[in-house]
């Protein structure tokens, strides 16, 4: 075939958006819409040509119905109507870290054949449009017309999506029908869902449940519910298949990191909360790789995808919880009270600086959490934020962090979750399914196990302490600018009392500091230590003075 000849051809009559007559020309990897004539209503130019490229198509129907209802299409042999939602990437205004920022346009594009009455072949001609369309969005090899009619696409799997009613203001259901049914209908995607409704239910779910039968599992909550998807996947026996399974997220918390992050990864602008793009790219399908990194204390094991939190900034997020009803704006109202009072921790942190090799080999020798090896998650956001952000993503190899508390148990997972007005005080018997996570072996030290000669140590009174592994904590919070998603790499956030001579923090270094976390440029600060590791050993000096904190959920002391 010549791929500058079109592969179907047809004169159609455009109702939405505006009422012209057009032909409409499919290629392999596009379809031409070509103005025959003047506008109804105004005197737009004969021979206007827009262009619209497959790989920025949602989905495609044909059916009698020329709206979308709740229940999406019913699709006929005798259609009417020929549906394309469009959704197409344009530059945005504004940059981030010199890259141009991009946004989607939705355009829900609707044609009929230009014919007074309605005839079976203009319904099978129809039809042809639609599944060539599908059929060239897939990717597959020309073939003739009559085999292209034929194909019938392998029915892809239902995504799941598991929402906690409770989650930040508690609006995880209303978001899922009011911005996710409408675009996976709009796709053409089945789905399913799916309420949580106690602690560790999402933990319990991923733990037992047979994950095969999903095409994805996304939350549709804060970072806690994945947290909680994420520490049941580790403790399956199967975990070899079952991590197959990409895992997802739908912002719908108070801070939303990992959507924020995911949505920064794909340059794409945050407009709101980043529902939008995340759904979006959970629709498309969109996978990207991601760490995991494993942490231990004395009393349990886990795995985290966001941070590690320790001193001020865990104590601002704790401390915030009888404001959840205010969702974000609560961490900064905690940061003003704060910063006027600040304390300091003791402390004694060891690690493995980035540029110093593992003892079995440099980080592309260490162990790797592969698709088949038992541990490896995908994940959907943006924005989140992903198959994101998926919305975006893929955890590919593990990084290890050993804190020592030697008083520490692990809180309920879904305690940021599911109803509770305040984390501060809540002293929880450590959950003893925790210790049943998949316990990586790279190279790093247990707990028990004393700090190898090449890690380095500081001892001192630390005002801020943050690790981080994506380049957002919450949606205002650019904590680790240099993050990326699959770098192996753990960077570390400090403000401590060593570094100033009079051995105080001023309060006016910690204003500017979380003035200048919405940009990141807080690390510009000559300061504020950014320090790249691959692994860190935290043991509080006294450990009723501060909280810990796991992908913002608590480990208390």
């Amino acid at each position: 075939m010549n791929p500058e000849s079109p592969l179907l051809q047809d004169d159609f009559l455009q109702l939405e958006p505006g009422r012209k007559y057009v032909t409409l020309k499919l290629y392999q990897n596009s379809i031409k819409i070509e103005c025959n004539e003047a506008n109804d209503n105004t005197s737009s130019a004969r021979d206007e040509v827009t262009q619209v490229h497959l790989k920025d198509v949602l989905g495609v129907h044909a059916s009698d119905s020329r709206g979308l209802s709740k229940e999406g299409f019913s699709h006929t042999s005798f259609p009417q109507f020929l549906h394309i939602f469009w959704y197409e990437g344009l530059q945005a205004n504004g940059s981030t870290d010199g890259k141009q920022l991009i946004k989607y346009k939705r355009r829900h594009l609707i044609f009929s054949l230009r014919s007074d009455n309605i005839r079976v072949s203009d319904c099978t001609r129809l039809n042809l449009w639609m599944k060539h369309i599908k059929y060239c969005k897939e990717g597959l090899p020309l073939v003739s017309t009559e085999k292209i009619y034929q194909y019938v696409s392998t029915g892809s799997k239902p995504v799941l999506f598991m929402v906690n009613p409770k989650s930040g203001q508690g609006k995880g259901e209303g978001i899922f029908w009011r911005y996710v049914a409408p675009v996976f209908n709009e796709a053409g995607k089945p789905f399913e869902l799916k309420l949580t409704s106690r602690p560790n239910h999402a933990r319990d779910f991923m733990k037992s449940e047979n994950l095969d039968k999903w095409a994805a599992i996304v939350a549709v909550s804060g970072d806690g519910l994945l947290h909680e998807m994420i520490n049941g996947l580790q403790e399956r026996e199967d975990g070899r298949v079952a991590s197959k399974v990409p895992i997802g997220i739908i912002p719908a918390g108070s801070g939303n990191g990992l959507a924020r992050s995911l949505s920064h990864m794909k340059n794409e602008e945050y407009i709101g909360d980043g529902l939008e793009q995340a759904v979006l790219g959970i629709a498309k399908g969109q996978i990207s790789p991601m760490d995991l990194t494993f942490v231990e204390t004395v009393d349990t094991c886990l795995y985290s995808f966001l941070s590690i939190g320790y001193a001020l900034l865990s104590d601002i997020d704790i401390e915030s919880e009888y404001l959840r009803w205010m969702g974000e704006f609560r961490f900064y109202i905690l940061s003003c009270i704060r910063v006027l009072n600040p304390r300091y921790y003791r402390a004694k942190l060891s690690y493995l600086p980035a540029d110093q090799n593992l003892p079995n080999g440099d980080d592309s020798n260490t162990e790797k959490i592969h698709r088949n090896s038992g541990a490896r998650v995908r994940q959907d956001t943006s924005c989140s934020e992903g198959y994101h952000s998926f919305q975006e993503t893929v955890w590919d190899r593990e990084r290890v962090i050993s804190t020592s508390d030697e008083t520490s148990s692990l809180s309920s997972n879904a305690d940021s979750d599911q109803d509770m007005d305040s984390k501060v005080g809540r002293e929880r018997k450590p959950d003893e399914r925790t210790s049943k996570v998949h316990i990586p072996n790279v190279g790093i030290p247990r707990l028990k196990d004393p700090v190898p000669e090449n890690w380095e140590t500081i001892e001192d009174d630390f005002v801020i302490l943050s690790a981080s592994y994506q380049t957002h904590l919450a949606k205002g919070l650019y904590m680790s600018p240099y993050s990326k998603p699959a770098d192996g790499v753990i960077y570390l956030s400090l403000l401590r009392r060593g570094k100033f001579e009079n051995g105080k923090v001023p309060i006016s270094l910690l204003v500017s500091f979380f003035l200048s976390c919405d940009t990141g440029n807080h690390v510009n600060y000559e300061q504020v230590e950014t320090l790249p590791v691959k692994a860190f050993r935290l043991e509080p000096a006294d450990t009723s003075v501060g909280h810990l904190t796991v992908d913002g959920e608590l480990v208390t002391t």
